[in-house]
Protein backbone atom coordinates (compact mmCIF):
# COMPACT_ATOMS: atom_id res chain seq x y z
CA UNK A 1 0.00 0.00 0.00
CA UNK A 2 2.80 2.39 0.91
CA UNK A 3 4.66 1.56 -2.29
CA UNK A 4 1.56 2.32 -4.35
CA UNK A 5 1.10 5.64 -2.55
CA UNK A 6 4.76 6.59 -3.10
CA UNK A 7 4.44 5.74 -6.79
CA UNK A 8 1.38 7.97 -7.07
CA UNK A 9 3.04 10.88 -5.29
CA UNK A 10 6.14 10.70 -7.50
CA UNK A 11 4.10 11.10 -10.69
CA UNK A 12 2.98 14.80 -10.88
CA UNK A 13 -0.18 13.99 -12.86
CA UNK A 14 -1.19 11.11 -10.59
CA UNK A 15 -0.36 13.21 -7.51
CA UNK A 16 -2.60 15.97 -8.78
CA UNK A 17 -5.49 13.58 -9.40
CA UNK A 18 -4.93 11.99 -6.00
CA UNK A 19 -5.25 15.39 -4.31
CA UNK A 20 -8.41 16.12 -6.32
CA UNK A 21 -9.86 12.77 -5.21
CA UNK A 22 -9.04 13.38 -1.54
CA UNK A 23 -10.62 16.83 -1.78
CA UNK A 24 -13.77 15.37 -3.37
CA UNK A 25 -14.03 12.70 -0.67
CA UNK A 26 -13.54 15.31 2.05
CA UNK A 27 -16.34 17.46 0.54
CA UNK A 28 -18.61 14.41 0.42
CA UNK A 29 -18.00 13.46 4.07
CA UNK A 30 -18.31 17.02 5.40
CA UNK A 31 -21.50 17.64 3.40
CA UNK A 32 -23.13 14.56 4.91
CA UNK A 33 -21.93 15.56 8.40
CA UNK A 34 -23.26 19.10 7.98
CA UNK A 35 -26.65 17.92 6.68
CA UNK A 36 -27.08 15.28 9.39
CA UNK A 37 -26.40 17.92 12.06
CA UNK A 38 -29.00 20.25 10.53
CA UNK A 39 -31.59 17.50 10.26
CA UNK A 40 -30.91 16.34 13.81
CA UNK A 41 -31.33 19.88 15.13
CA UNK A 42 -34.58 20.37 13.20
CA UNK A 43 -36.09 17.08 14.42
CA UNK A 44 -35.16 17.84 18.03
CA UNK A 45 -36.78 21.26 17.82
CA UNK A 46 -39.96 20.27 15.95
CA UNK A 47 -40.83 17.60 18.52
CA UNK A 48 -41.20 20.16 21.29
CA UNK A 49 -42.08 23.50 19.71
CA UNK A 50 -45.68 22.38 19.08
CA UNK A 51 -46.08 21.28 22.71
CA UNK A 52 -44.83 24.67 23.90
CA UNK A 53 -47.19 26.43 21.50
CA UNK A 54 -50.14 24.40 22.86
CA UNK A 55 -49.32 25.50 26.40
CA UNK A 56 -49.30 29.17 25.41
CA UNK A 57 -52.61 28.71 23.55
CA UNK A 58 -54.12 27.29 26.73
CA UNK A 59 -53.02 30.36 28.67
CA UNK A 60 -54.34 32.65 25.92
CA UNK A 61 -57.76 30.97 25.77
CA UNK A 62 -60.92 32.56 27.16
CA UNK A 63 -62.16 30.38 30.06
CA UNK A 64 -65.63 28.95 30.59
CA UNK A 65 -67.91 31.12 32.72
CA UNK A 66 -70.95 28.84 32.46
CA UNK A 67 -72.07 25.46 31.11
CA UNK A 68 -75.44 23.75 31.03
CA UNK A 69 -77.21 20.75 29.50
CA UNK A 70 -80.41 20.57 27.43
CA UNK A 71 -82.49 17.71 26.05
CA UNK A 72 -81.05 16.00 22.98
CA UNK A 73 -83.68 17.65 20.77
CA UNK A 74 -83.33 21.05 22.43
CA UNK A 75 -81.29 24.15 21.55
CA UNK A 76 -78.66 25.88 23.64
CA UNK A 77 -79.70 29.05 25.52
CA UNK A 78 -78.75 32.45 24.09
CA UNK A 79 -75.02 33.10 24.50
CA UNK A 80 -74.19 29.37 24.76
CA UNK A 81 -72.72 27.13 22.04
CA UNK A 82 -72.32 23.40 21.53
CA UNK A 83 -68.99 21.68 20.97
CA UNK A 84 -67.80 21.04 17.42
CA UNK A 85 -66.23 17.97 15.85
CA UNK A 86 -62.47 18.09 15.37
CA UNK A 87 -61.27 14.46 15.06
CA UNK A 88 -62.44 14.19 11.44
CA UNK A 89 -60.81 12.51 8.46
CA UNK A 90 -59.41 15.94 7.51
CA UNK A 91 -57.57 16.00 10.85
CA UNK A 92 -56.58 12.33 10.55
CA UNK A 93 -59.05 11.35 13.29
CA UNK A 94 -56.87 13.03 15.93
CA UNK A 95 -58.40 15.21 18.64
CA UNK A 96 -57.18 18.79 19.02
CA UNK A 97 -54.21 18.86 21.41
CA UNK A 98 -54.17 22.66 21.57
CA UNK A 99 -56.78 25.24 22.54
CA UNK A 100 -57.71 26.06 18.93
CA UNK A 101 -60.96 24.13 19.42
CA UNK A 102 -61.98 24.97 22.97
CA UNK A 103 -64.85 22.49 23.22
CA UNK A 104 -65.22 19.50 20.95
CA UNK A 105 -67.58 16.58 20.41
CA UNK A 106 -66.66 13.12 19.22
CA UNK A 107 -66.88 12.25 15.52
CA UNK A 108 -68.21 8.97 14.12
CA UNK A 109 -65.94 8.22 11.14
CA UNK A 110 -68.69 6.63 9.05
CA UNK A 111 -68.39 3.50 6.96
CA UNK A 112 -66.21 2.37 4.11
CA UNK A 113 -67.41 1.92 0.51
CA UNK A 114 -68.65 -1.61 -0.25
CA UNK A 115 -69.46 -3.53 -3.40
CA UNK A 116 -72.69 -5.48 -2.77
CA UNK A 117 -73.17 -8.53 -4.98
CA UNK A 118 -75.13 -10.68 -2.53
CA UNK A 119 -78.41 -8.96 -1.72
CA UNK A 120 -80.59 -9.09 1.39
CA UNK A 121 -82.42 -12.20 0.19
CA UNK A 122 -79.15 -14.04 -0.51
CA UNK A 123 -79.33 -13.76 -4.31
CA UNK A 124 -75.92 -13.48 -6.00
CA UNK A 125 -74.88 -11.85 -9.30
CA UNK A 126 -73.18 -13.49 -12.26
CA UNK A 127 -71.44 -12.28 -15.41
CA UNK A 128 -70.86 -14.19 -18.67
CA UNK A 129 -67.43 -13.55 -20.23
CA UNK A 130 -66.64 -14.04 -23.89
CA UNK A 131 -63.26 -15.50 -24.84
CA UNK A 132 -61.56 -17.47 -27.62
CA UNK A 133 -59.93 -20.81 -26.96
CA UNK A 134 -56.46 -21.59 -28.27
CA UNK A 135 -56.69 -24.18 -31.03
CA UNK A 136 -53.10 -24.44 -32.17
CA UNK A 137 -50.04 -22.55 -33.39
CA UNK A 138 -49.58 -20.68 -36.67
CA UNK A 139 -47.12 -18.51 -38.60
CA UNK A 140 -44.21 -18.65 -41.04
CA UNK A 141 -41.48 -21.22 -40.39
CA UNK A 142 -38.61 -18.81 -40.82
CA UNK A 143 -36.06 -19.61 -38.17
CA UNK A 144 -33.80 -22.67 -38.05
CA UNK A 145 -36.47 -24.80 -39.68
CA UNK A 146 -39.01 -24.37 -36.87
CA UNK A 147 -42.49 -25.42 -37.95
CA UNK A 148 -45.22 -23.09 -36.65
CA UNK A 149 -48.32 -25.01 -37.70
CA UNK A 150 -49.72 -27.28 -35.01
CA UNK A 151 -53.10 -28.15 -33.49
CA UNK A 152 -51.96 -28.27 -29.87
CA UNK A 153 -54.56 -26.94 -27.42
CA UNK A 154 -51.66 -25.42 -25.48
CA UNK A 155 -50.69 -23.22 -28.43
CA UNK A 156 -47.10 -22.46 -29.41
CA UNK A 157 -44.27 -23.91 -27.36
CA UNK A 158 -41.28 -21.79 -26.27
CA UNK A 159 -39.22 -22.70 -29.35
CA UNK A 160 -42.06 -21.73 -31.67
CA UNK A 161 -42.62 -18.46 -29.80
CA UNK A 162 -38.91 -17.62 -30.12
CA UNK A 163 -39.21 -18.17 -33.87
CA UNK A 164 -42.06 -15.66 -34.08
CA UNK A 165 -44.97 -18.10 -34.18
CA UNK A 166 -48.35 -16.99 -32.78
CA UNK A 167 -51.14 -18.82 -30.99
CA UNK A 168 -54.10 -19.73 -33.18
CA UNK A 169 -57.58 -18.97 -31.78
CA UNK A 170 -60.95 -20.55 -32.47
CA UNK A 171 -63.04 -18.73 -35.03
CA UNK A 172 -66.08 -18.79 -32.73
CA UNK A 173 -66.05 -17.48 -29.15
CA UNK A 174 -66.63 -19.51 -25.99
CA UNK A 175 -68.38 -18.31 -22.82
CA UNK A 176 -67.69 -18.69 -19.12
CA UNK A 177 -69.84 -17.59 -16.19
CA UNK A 178 -68.29 -15.93 -13.15
CA UNK A 179 -70.43 -15.76 -10.01
CA UNK A 180 -69.94 -12.89 -7.54
CA UNK A 181 -71.17 -14.23 -4.22
CA UNK A 182 -69.43 -12.02 -1.65
CA UNK A 183 -69.69 -8.38 -0.59
CA UNK A 184 -66.27 -6.76 -0.46
CA UNK A 185 -64.88 -3.38 0.58
CA UNK A 186 -64.31 -0.95 -2.27
CA UNK A 187 -66.06 0.16 -5.45
CA UNK A 188 -67.53 -2.42 -7.84
CA UNK A 189 -65.58 -3.20 -11.01
CA UNK A 190 -67.16 -2.58 -14.41
CA UNK A 191 -68.14 -6.23 -14.91
CA UNK A 192 -69.58 -6.49 -11.39
CA UNK A 193 -71.68 -3.41 -12.08
CA UNK A 194 -72.89 -4.90 -15.37
CA UNK A 195 -73.80 -8.07 -13.48
CA UNK A 196 -76.01 -6.02 -11.16
CA UNK A 197 -73.75 -5.50 -8.14
CA UNK A 198 -74.32 -2.27 -6.20
CA UNK A 199 -71.65 0.20 -5.02
CA UNK A 200 -72.65 1.50 -1.59
CA UNK A 201 -70.90 4.82 -1.02
CA UNK A 202 -70.81 4.35 2.75
CA UNK A 203 -72.21 6.43 5.59
CA UNK A 204 -70.74 9.91 6.00
CA UNK A 205 -68.88 10.86 9.19
CA UNK A 206 -71.07 12.47 11.81
CA UNK A 207 -70.64 14.64 14.91
CA UNK A 208 -71.82 12.93 18.12
CA UNK A 209 -73.26 15.93 19.94
CA UNK A 210 -75.63 13.97 22.20
CA UNK A 211 -74.13 12.43 25.34
CA UNK A 212 -76.31 10.29 27.63
CA UNK A 213 -79.43 11.81 26.01
CA UNK A 214 -78.21 15.38 26.66
CA UNK A 215 -76.57 18.17 24.71
CA UNK A 216 -73.86 20.15 26.48
CA UNK A 217 -73.80 23.94 26.03
CA UNK A 218 -70.89 26.24 26.87
CA UNK A 219 -70.45 29.94 27.50
CA UNK A 220 -67.12 31.75 27.62
CA UNK A 221 -66.25 35.17 28.98
CA UNK A 222 -63.75 37.28 30.86
CA UNK A 223 -60.10 37.26 29.94
CA UNK A 224 -57.41 34.65 29.52
CA UNK A 225 -54.78 33.77 32.12
CA UNK A 226 -52.28 36.05 30.41
CA UNK A 227 -54.61 39.03 29.89
CA UNK A 228 -56.71 39.09 33.06
CA UNK A 229 -55.98 41.52 35.94
CA UNK A 230 -53.00 40.41 38.01
CA UNK A 231 -53.00 40.36 41.82
CA UNK A 232 -50.49 42.40 43.78
CA UNK A 233 -47.53 40.02 44.26
CA UNK A 234 -46.80 41.30 47.77
CA UNK A 235 -50.31 41.43 49.22
CA UNK A 236 -51.73 38.68 46.96
CA UNK A 237 -54.86 40.75 46.37
CA UNK A 238 -56.70 41.75 43.22
CA UNK A 239 -56.34 45.36 42.00
CA UNK A 240 -58.94 47.93 43.02
CA UNK A 241 -62.02 47.84 40.80
CA UNK A 242 -61.69 44.08 40.12
CA UNK A 243 -63.04 41.00 41.89
CA UNK A 244 -61.29 37.98 43.32
CA UNK A 245 -62.61 34.81 41.66
CA UNK A 246 -60.52 32.27 43.50
CA UNK A 247 -57.28 31.30 45.18
CA UNK A 248 -56.18 28.13 43.44
CA UNK A 249 -53.77 25.63 44.88
CA UNK A 250 -50.19 26.53 43.85
CA UNK A 251 -51.38 29.04 41.20
CA UNK A 252 -52.57 31.64 43.73
CA UNK A 253 -55.23 34.35 43.43
CA UNK A 254 -56.90 34.97 40.07
CA UNK A 255 -59.06 38.00 39.30
CA UNK A 256 -61.71 39.29 36.89
CA UNK A 257 -62.99 42.72 35.94
CA UNK A 258 -66.49 41.80 37.17
CA UNK A 259 -68.18 38.90 38.98
CA UNK A 260 -69.91 37.65 35.81
CA UNK A 261 -66.47 37.03 34.29
CA UNK A 262 -65.40 34.64 37.04
CA UNK A 263 -64.81 31.23 35.42
CA UNK A 264 -66.26 27.87 36.39
CA UNK A 265 -63.78 25.32 37.72
CA UNK A 266 -65.71 22.02 37.90
CA UNK A 267 -68.08 20.05 35.63
CA UNK A 268 -70.16 17.09 36.80
CA UNK A 269 -72.10 14.33 35.06
CA UNK A 270 -74.71 15.57 32.58
CA UNK A 271 -77.38 13.87 34.70
CA UNK A 272 -76.40 15.74 37.90
CA UNK A 273 -78.64 18.53 39.15
CA UNK A 274 -75.66 20.88 39.36
CA UNK A 275 -73.68 20.45 36.14
CA UNK A 276 -71.20 23.34 36.51
CA UNK A 277 -69.82 25.02 39.61
CA UNK A 278 -67.13 27.35 40.90
CA UNK A 279 -64.71 25.90 43.43
CA UNK A 280 -62.37 28.71 44.44
CA UNK A 281 -59.44 26.43 45.20
CA UNK A 282 -59.35 25.13 41.61
CA UNK A 283 -58.09 26.74 38.41
CA UNK A 284 -60.49 27.84 35.60
CA UNK A 285 -61.65 25.29 32.99
CA UNK A 286 -60.37 26.08 29.51
CA UNK A 287 -60.80 23.00 27.29
CA UNK A 288 -63.54 20.33 27.11
CA UNK A 289 -63.25 17.17 25.00
CA UNK A 290 -65.58 14.28 24.07
CA UNK A 291 -63.50 11.29 22.97
CA UNK A 292 -63.53 7.52 22.58
CA UNK A 293 -61.14 6.60 25.38
CA UNK A 294 -59.05 9.09 27.30
CA UNK A 295 -57.31 12.13 25.80
CA UNK A 296 -53.79 11.66 24.50
CA UNK A 297 -50.84 13.93 25.05
CA UNK A 298 -49.43 12.59 21.76
CA UNK A 299 -50.98 10.22 19.24
CA UNK A 300 -54.54 9.44 18.17
CA UNK A 301 -57.39 8.75 20.56
CA UNK A 302 -59.18 5.39 20.58
CA UNK A 303 -59.78 2.29 22.69
CA UNK A 304 -57.10 -0.28 23.44
CA UNK A 305 -57.84 -3.53 21.57
CA UNK A 306 -61.05 -2.17 20.04
CA UNK A 307 -62.63 -4.27 17.30
CA UNK A 308 -64.21 -2.59 14.28
CA UNK A 309 -67.94 -2.10 14.10
CA UNK A 310 -69.46 -3.33 10.83
CA UNK A 311 -67.80 -1.70 7.80
CA UNK A 312 -65.95 0.82 9.97
CA UNK A 313 -64.08 3.41 7.91
CA UNK A 314 -61.53 3.96 10.67
CA UNK A 315 -60.51 2.16 13.85
CA UNK A 316 -57.66 2.72 16.29
CA UNK A 317 -56.99 -0.25 18.60
CA UNK A 318 -53.65 1.21 19.77
CA UNK A 319 -54.39 4.74 21.00
CA UNK A 320 -52.10 7.43 22.33
CA UNK A 321 -48.82 6.12 20.90
CA UNK A 322 -46.04 8.70 20.68
CA UNK A 323 -43.35 8.77 17.98
CA UNK A 324 -41.52 5.93 19.78
CA UNK A 325 -44.62 3.76 20.05
CA UNK A 326 -45.11 4.31 23.80
CA UNK A 327 -48.49 5.04 25.40
CA UNK A 328 -48.82 8.74 26.15
CA UNK A 329 -52.12 9.75 27.77
CA UNK A 330 -52.67 13.33 28.97
CA UNK A 331 -53.19 13.20 32.74
CA UNK A 332 -54.00 16.93 32.79
CA UNK A 333 -57.53 16.09 31.64
CA UNK A 334 -60.21 15.20 34.20
CA UNK A 335 -62.97 12.78 33.11
CA UNK A 336 -66.38 13.94 34.38
CA UNK A 337 -68.80 11.64 32.53
CA UNK A 338 -68.83 8.49 30.39
CA UNK A 339 -71.09 6.55 28.02
CA UNK A 340 -70.65 3.18 26.32
CA UNK A 341 -70.43 3.07 22.52
CA UNK A 342 -73.81 1.37 21.99
CA UNK A 343 -75.55 4.19 23.86
CA UNK A 344 -73.55 6.88 22.04
CA UNK A 345 -74.49 5.49 18.63
CA UNK A 346 -78.16 5.05 19.54
CA UNK A 347 -78.38 8.54 21.10
CA UNK A 348 -76.99 10.08 17.92
CA UNK A 349 -79.12 8.18 15.41
CA UNK A 350 -76.44 5.73 14.32
CA UNK A 351 -78.01 2.28 14.22
CA UNK A 352 -78.21 0.70 10.77
CA UNK A 353 -77.03 1.22 7.23
CA UNK A 354 -77.56 -0.42 3.85
CA UNK A 355 -81.04 -1.37 2.64
CA UNK A 356 -80.55 0.37 -0.70
CA UNK A 357 -82.59 -0.67 -3.75
CA UNK A 358 -80.53 -2.49 -6.35
CA UNK A 359 -80.99 -2.33 -10.13
CA UNK A 360 -83.25 -4.68 -12.04
CA UNK A 361 -81.14 -6.85 -14.34
CA UNK A 362 -82.21 -8.63 -17.51
CA UNK A 363 -80.07 -11.65 -18.28
CA UNK A 364 -78.10 -11.65 -21.53
CA UNK A 365 -78.56 -14.53 -24.00
CA UNK A 366 -76.60 -17.77 -23.70
CA UNK A 367 -74.31 -16.70 -26.55
CA UNK A 368 -73.87 -13.10 -25.41
CA UNK A 369 -71.51 -11.38 -23.01
CA UNK A 370 -73.24 -9.70 -20.06
CA UNK A 371 -75.29 -10.44 -16.95
CA UNK A 372 -75.79 -14.18 -16.65
CA UNK A 373 -78.74 -14.11 -14.23
CA UNK A 374 -81.83 -11.96 -14.10
CA UNK A 375 -82.53 -9.85 -10.99
CA UNK A 376 -86.14 -8.78 -10.28
CA UNK A 377 -87.26 -5.30 -9.24
CA UNK A 378 -87.10 -4.37 -5.57
CA UNK A 379 -84.07 -6.35 -4.37
CA UNK A 380 -82.18 -4.48 -1.65
CA UNK A 381 -78.69 -4.48 -0.19
CA UNK A 382 -78.32 -6.15 3.23
CA UNK A 383 -79.12 -4.04 6.29
CA UNK A 384 -76.05 -3.55 8.46
CA UNK A 385 -76.21 -2.90 12.22
CA UNK A 386 -73.65 -0.57 13.75
CA UNK A 387 -74.53 -1.47 17.33
CA UNK A 388 -74.52 -4.64 19.40
CA UNK A 389 -71.13 -5.71 18.10
CA UNK A 390 -68.28 -7.27 20.06
CA UNK A 391 -67.16 -4.92 22.83
CA UNK A 392 -69.57 -2.10 21.99
CA UNK A 393 -71.19 -2.41 25.42
CA UNK A 394 -67.78 -1.88 27.06
CA UNK A 395 -66.01 0.67 24.83
CA UNK A 396 -66.43 4.04 26.51
CA UNK A 397 -66.70 7.61 25.33
CA UNK A 398 -65.56 10.20 27.86
CA UNK A 399 -66.33 13.83 28.56
CA UNK A 400 -63.25 15.44 30.08
CA UNK A 401 -61.97 18.91 30.77
CA UNK A 402 -58.57 20.50 31.13
CA UNK A 403 -58.12 23.45 33.40
CA UNK A 404 -55.86 26.39 32.81
CA UNK A 405 -52.42 24.77 32.95
CA UNK A 406 -50.66 25.26 36.24
CA UNK A 407 -47.97 27.89 36.63
CA UNK A 408 -46.83 28.51 40.20
CA UNK A 409 -47.47 32.01 41.47
CA UNK A 410 -44.03 32.20 43.11
CA UNK A 411 -42.06 30.79 40.16
CA UNK A 412 -38.64 32.45 40.01
CA UNK A 413 -37.96 31.36 36.40
CA UNK A 414 -40.48 33.79 34.92
CA UNK A 415 -44.17 34.40 34.44
CA UNK A 416 -46.71 33.19 31.87
CA UNK A 417 -46.14 36.47 30.04
CA UNK A 418 -42.37 35.82 29.91
CA UNK A 419 -42.96 32.40 28.44
CA UNK A 420 -45.48 33.77 25.93
CA UNK A 421 -43.00 36.40 24.75
CA UNK A 422 -40.45 33.67 24.07
CA UNK A 423 -42.79 31.64 21.86
CA UNK A 424 -42.09 33.68 18.73
CA UNK A 425 -38.28 33.44 19.07
CA UNK A 426 -38.60 29.64 19.36
CA UNK A 427 -40.91 29.51 16.32
CA UNK A 428 -38.49 31.73 14.40
CA UNK A 429 -35.68 29.38 15.40
CA UNK A 430 -37.74 26.47 14.07
CA UNK A 431 -38.34 28.35 10.80
CA UNK A 432 -34.63 29.18 10.40
CA UNK A 433 -33.79 25.56 11.13
CA UNK A 434 -36.18 24.24 8.48
CA UNK A 435 -34.84 26.71 5.90
CA UNK A 436 -31.29 25.76 6.81
CA UNK A 437 -32.02 22.05 6.48
CA UNK A 438 -33.64 22.47 3.04
CA UNK A 439 -30.81 24.66 1.71
CA UNK A 440 -28.20 22.37 3.22
CA UNK A 441 -29.87 19.40 1.54
CA UNK A 442 -30.03 21.09 -1.88
CA UNK A 443 -26.73 22.96 -2.04
CA UNK A 444 -24.60 21.27 0.60
CA UNK A 445 -25.51 17.61 0.32
CA UNK A 446 -26.79 17.24 -3.24
CA UNK A 447 -24.72 19.72 -5.29
CA UNK A 448 -21.46 20.11 -3.36
CA UNK A 449 -21.56 16.77 -1.56
CA UNK A 450 -22.75 14.44 -4.33
CA UNK A 451 -22.82 16.02 -7.82
CA UNK A 452 -19.37 17.64 -7.78
CA UNK A 453 -17.49 14.82 -6.01
CA UNK A 454 -18.96 12.31 -8.50
CA UNK A 455 -17.99 14.61 -11.38
CA UNK A 456 -14.43 14.86 -10.02
CA UNK A 457 -14.16 11.09 -9.55
CA UNK A 458 -15.43 10.53 -13.11
CA UNK A 459 -12.87 13.04 -14.38
CA UNK A 460 -10.06 11.33 -12.47
CA UNK A 461 -10.84 7.86 -13.79
CA UNK A 462 -11.64 8.90 -17.35
CA UNK A 463 -8.56 7.87 -19.35
CA UNK A 464 -8.85 10.88 -21.69
CA UNK A 465 -9.92 13.32 -18.93
CA UNK A 466 -12.74 14.36 -21.22
CA UNK A 467 -16.28 14.09 -19.79
CA UNK A 468 -19.07 14.64 -22.34
CA UNK A 469 -21.11 16.78 -19.91
CA UNK A 470 -18.28 19.29 -19.20
CA UNK A 471 -16.93 21.72 -21.88
CA UNK A 472 -13.29 21.30 -22.87
CA UNK A 473 -10.89 18.45 -22.14
CA UNK A 474 -7.88 17.83 -19.95
CA UNK A 475 -6.73 20.89 -18.02
CA UNK A 476 -9.42 23.10 -19.60
CA UNK A 477 -12.12 20.72 -18.43
CA UNK A 478 -10.57 20.58 -14.95
CA UNK A 479 -10.61 24.37 -14.74
CA UNK A 480 -14.27 24.44 -15.82
CA UNK A 481 -15.13 21.94 -13.09
CA UNK A 482 -13.35 24.06 -10.50
CA UNK A 483 -15.01 27.26 -11.72
CA UNK A 484 -18.48 25.68 -11.55
CA UNK A 485 -17.71 24.28 -8.11
CA UNK A 486 -16.44 27.65 -6.88
CA UNK A 487 -19.52 29.53 -8.15
CA UNK A 488 -21.97 26.95 -6.76
CA UNK A 489 -19.98 26.74 -3.55
CA UNK A 490 -20.11 30.49 -3.07
CA UNK A 491 -23.89 30.56 -3.69
CA UNK A 492 -24.39 27.58 -1.41
CA UNK A 493 -22.42 29.05 1.46
CA UNK A 494 -24.16 32.43 1.23
CA UNK A 495 -27.56 30.69 1.05
CA UNK A 496 -26.75 28.43 4.01
CA UNK A 497 -24.91 30.87 6.20
CA UNK A 498 -27.73 33.43 6.37
CA UNK A 499 -30.26 31.09 8.04
CA UNK A 500 -27.43 29.35 9.93
CA UNK A 501 -26.24 32.56 11.55
CA UNK A 502 -29.86 33.57 12.28
CA UNK A 503 -30.50 30.16 13.84
CA UNK A 504 -27.34 30.38 15.97
CA UNK A 505 -28.36 33.85 17.14
CA UNK A 506 -31.94 32.72 17.89
CA UNK A 507 -30.91 29.61 19.80
CA UNK A 508 -28.23 31.49 21.71
CA UNK A 509 -30.77 34.14 22.71
CA UNK A 510 -33.28 31.75 24.34
CA UNK A 511 -31.30 28.71 25.46
CA UNK A 512 -30.38 30.19 28.84
CA UNK A 513 -33.98 31.26 29.55
CA UNK A 514 -35.44 27.84 28.77
CA UNK A 515 -32.66 26.00 30.58
CA UNK A 516 -33.68 27.97 33.69
CA UNK A 517 -37.42 27.36 33.12
CA UNK A 518 -36.78 23.65 32.58
CA UNK A 519 -35.07 23.34 35.96
CA UNK A 520 -37.59 25.47 37.86
CA UNK A 521 -40.39 22.82 37.93
CA UNK A 522 -43.16 25.43 38.23
CA UNK A 523 -45.99 23.33 36.74
CA UNK A 524 -47.44 19.82 36.67
CA UNK A 525 -45.17 16.90 35.69
CA UNK A 526 -46.24 16.79 32.01
CA UNK A 527 -45.92 20.55 31.46
CA UNK A 528 -42.60 20.57 33.34
CA UNK A 529 -41.39 17.82 31.03
CA UNK A 530 -42.15 20.01 27.99
CA UNK A 531 -40.08 22.91 29.36
CA UNK A 532 -37.28 20.67 30.58
CA UNK A 533 -37.06 18.96 27.21
CA UNK A 534 -37.27 22.29 25.40
CA UNK A 535 -34.44 23.70 27.52
CA UNK A 536 -32.29 20.67 26.71
CA UNK A 537 -33.35 20.67 23.04
CA UNK A 538 -32.50 24.31 22.36
CA UNK A 539 -29.08 23.70 23.91
CA UNK A 540 -28.57 20.71 21.60
CA UNK A 541 -29.82 22.71 18.61
CA UNK A 542 -27.33 25.45 19.43
CA UNK A 543 -24.52 22.88 19.66
CA UNK A 544 -25.60 21.23 16.40
CA UNK A 545 -25.70 24.59 14.62
CA UNK A 546 -22.25 25.43 15.91
CA UNK A 547 -20.96 22.09 14.62
CA UNK A 548 -22.57 22.85 11.26
CA UNK A 549 -20.87 26.25 11.25
CA UNK A 550 -17.51 24.63 11.99
CA UNK A 551 -18.05 22.07 9.22
CA UNK A 552 -18.90 24.84 6.74
CA UNK A 553 -15.84 26.84 7.80
CA UNK A 554 -13.65 23.77 7.23
CA UNK A 555 -15.24 23.31 3.81
CA UNK A 556 -14.57 26.95 3.03
CA UNK A 557 -10.94 26.54 4.10
CA UNK A 558 -10.69 23.44 1.91
CA UNK A 559 -12.10 25.42 -1.03
CA UNK A 560 -9.60 28.24 -0.44
CA UNK A 561 -6.69 25.80 -0.15
CA UNK A 562 -7.76 24.07 -3.35
CA UNK A 563 -7.93 27.43 -5.13
CA UNK A 564 -4.48 28.41 -3.79
CA UNK A 565 -3.04 25.10 -4.90
CA UNK A 566 -4.50 25.60 -8.36
CA UNK A 567 -3.01 29.09 -8.51
CA UNK A 568 0.37 27.73 -7.37
CA UNK A 569 0.23 25.06 -10.06
CA UNK A 570 -0.57 27.62 -12.77
CA UNK A 571 2.26 29.91 -11.64
CA UNK A 572 4.71 27.01 -11.56
CA UNK A 573 3.69 26.01 -15.07
CA UNK A 574 4.07 29.57 -16.37
CA UNK A 575 7.57 29.82 -14.84
CA UNK A 576 8.53 26.52 -16.39
CA UNK A 577 7.34 27.72 -19.79
CA UNK A 578 9.20 31.02 -19.35
CA UNK A 579 12.45 29.28 -18.38
CA UNK A 580 12.16 26.94 -21.37
CA UNK A 581 11.76 29.88 -23.76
Amino acid sequence: MCDVLRAILKDPRKRHKFIMGVSAFFSFVMSIYSFVNCLDAQNLLTQNTDDFNFIIKNWNATPLVAATVVAKTGNCPSGFVEGTGYATSANKYTEDKSADTLQSVAVWPGTAKFCICKDASGRTRSFRYKYWKISGCQGDSNKEGVICQSSSANGCNSQQKSAGCKNKLDSTPSYQVKTFDTNVQGVCTTNKTKAGCYSESGEKEKELNVFNSKKVCYKRGGKSAIDRPKPDPKENKCPDGTVECGNAKDAGVYCAEKAADCPITTLNSVTETTFASRVKTERPIVEVRMTLGEMCDHGKEGWEGREKYNRAKYNNPKPCRDSKGKKDYDSRYTVFDESVEDNMFTNNGISTGGGNTMRKITAAGANSEGAATAVPVGEKTPTVSFTGGTGQSTYKYYLSYRRELLWAANCTAGSMEDLSKNLKPVQKLQGHQQTLTVLNGIFGLFILGIVFPITVIMFIFDKDSDLPCIPGSGEVEEKNIKKAKSVCGFIAKISKWIPLILAVQASGGVKTFFATVGKAQCSDPETNEVFAYLGTTIGKVDEANQRTLVADILMLIATILTALYSMYKDCKKKRAVGAYQ
